[in-house]
């Protein structure tokens, strides 16, 4: 019936007949899906109706696109294109449409992505063409959510932005940049956050580093963000009153900008806890010159801005390790000041929310409600306690 069919002119074949031309076997007992006709090559498949799914695919994206269809085996590989896509982003952060910051995390996220294993091969080898959402969903986006979700999200834009690029560039014709990210995680309790007593605070600073025992003594005694505390210049630091004030703060971004929000604009005291303002004083006097080039208070040993990443990661994991307490992390000692100011100052809630630079008292309940409401609670049961006792004196 083929051999007839072969002879009669197209034009004359009904659907049927031409459908069975497309898809045929070939000698080695393939079934060849003949796509030539829409640019689609000749693939072969194990089984019939996966040559004439392949087909009818390859037909829908031919018609959707205005009579153009995009051979996925022909395209460039994902490390391929996502070289290309990052040559375009270092001109952008030329031009000053993208900052440097911006730049160093797409570069990360795009190398972790391409070693992802898939099957034998990494993500980096497989052709941009393939990518479709539930590949994306199934095998990139798990291992970019391993750790934190809030980090994961990011890279997921960040390849979510790719997958738009190579869209519109034709290299794809299936839509890659619909791929749905997890469902965050919902918000944590806030009886989560563990207070830590003054003795693991004070074995963590004094197992740290030499370099790093102020600025972990400082944090935990001054309650700036780590963003705040990149920021903070000696002129900002008011030694006739003993006071820091916080108008700066480093953003993800690596940019100097305001803090957090308008509230966290605030001054801070420098107590003479555990001699923090006159060690503060000694460091002013003492700091190196080459640290000193850009005003920084704690910056790296050559004088360049700090990295959030490793005060975390190198430096106080090491303390901690040393010190031999559970690991900490580095916002943990800004959660000691607030359980300082809670409950050994009995602090107001509004000069709390100041002090902590949140945006309203009613910010500052919702984080600390669960310590605000023991503390209220240890205070009432002494009063009740020495009212009993003296009345058996």
């Amino acid at each position: 019936k083929r051999e007839i069919l072969a002879a009669v002119p197209s034009i004359i074949m009904s659907k049927e007949e031409r459908r069975l031309m497309s898809v045929r076997k070939n000698n080695r007992g393939k079934w060849v899906a003949d796509g030539r006709e829409y640019g689609g090559g000749q693939p072969s498949f194990e089984t019939r109706p996966e040559a004439v799914s392949h087909l009818k695919a390859v037909k829908k994206k031919f018609h959707i696109n205005n009579g153009k269809y995009v051979d996925p085996s022909q395209t460039n590989t994902v490390k391929l294109a996502t070289d290309d896509f990052m040559v375009k982003q270092a001109d952008k952060v030329k031009t000053g449409a993208l900052s440097q910051g911006h730049y160093n995390n797409k570069d990360l996220a795009f190398r972790q992505i391409c070693t992802i294993p898939h099957g034998a091969k990494t993500i980096g080898d497989l052709k941009v063409g393939d990518l479709t959402p539930p590949l994306i969903e199934d095998i990139i986006l798990p291992p970019l959510f391993e750790g934190a979700w809030s980090t994961g999200d990011k890279k997921a834009v960040i390849f979510r932005e790719f997958c738009k690029w190579i869209r519109r560039r034709g290299y794809n014709q299936d839509e890659p940049h619909l791929f749905e990210s997890p469902d965050a995680p919902e918000r944590e309790e806030e009886d989560f956050i563990e207070r830590l007593s003054k003795e693991i605070i004070e074995k963590i600073i004094w197992a740290a580093e030499p370099q790093y025992k102020l600025l972990f003594k400082f944090a935990a005694y001054t309650g700036l963000r780590a963003g705040e505390i990149r920021a903070l210049t000696w002129d900002k630091i008011d030694f006739d009153d003993d006071a820091v004030r916080v108008f700066h703060a480093i953003k993800k971004v690596g940019n100097k900008g305001a803090p957090k929000t308008k509230h966290s604009r605030r001054i801070v005291p420098l107590i003479d806890a555990m001699r923090l303002d006159v060690e503060m004083r000694e460091w002013k006097l003492n700091q190196p010159i080459i640290q000193r080039r850009n005003g920084w208070v704690f910056p790296r040993e050559d004088g360049r801005l700090a990295s959030t990443d490793h005060w975390r990661e190198v430096a106080l994991k090491n303390a901690c390790k040393k010190a031999d307490v559970e690991r900490i992390r580095f916002h943990d000692l800004r959660h000691f000041f607030a359980s300082v100011l809670i409950f050994d100052m009995q602090e107001t809630d509004q000069q709390i929310a100041y002090l902590m630079g949140h945006s309203s008292a009613q910010f500052t309940r919702r984080i600390y409600g669960h310590w605000l409401e023991n503390a209220k609670r240890d205070r009432e049961l002494r009063s009740r306690m020495s009212a009993a006792f003296k009345q058996h004196q």
